[in-house]
């Protein structure tokens, strides 16, 4: 991910809501994808924890519908296997409050 999904234009969109499959599916089309899933022997990357992020960052969005524009995640840094996932920055814009 990253600046190498950038350089790629190795990206997937999502419209909302969202489910595991569909976001399983999203992160498996990308061709960066194995090197999450133990490309020559590295080790895997904890894609579950990248689902449950994705997810959770969509029912964020959801809970704030009446408000939410737009909403971004760059980079989510996906750990090794069973260590997690961690949103190195994200951008959210909402609209105020009426």
């Amino acid at each position: 991910g990253g600046t190498d999904a950038e350089l790629l234009r190795d990206t997937a969109t999502l419209l909302l809501p969202v489910s595991h499959a569909s976001i399983s599916a999203a992160l498996r089309s990308l061709r960066l994808f194995p090197l999450l899933d133990g490309w020559r022997g590295r080790a895997k990357g904890d894609v579950d924890a990248a689902i449950e992020a994705i997810q959770k960052f969509a029912a964020f969005a959801i809970a704030n519908e009446d408000r939410f524009i737009e909403a971004e995640i760059n980079p989510l840094i996906v750990c090794p296997q069973g260590q997690g996932a961690v949103a190195v920055d994200a951008v959210m814009r909402l609209a105020e409050n009426r």
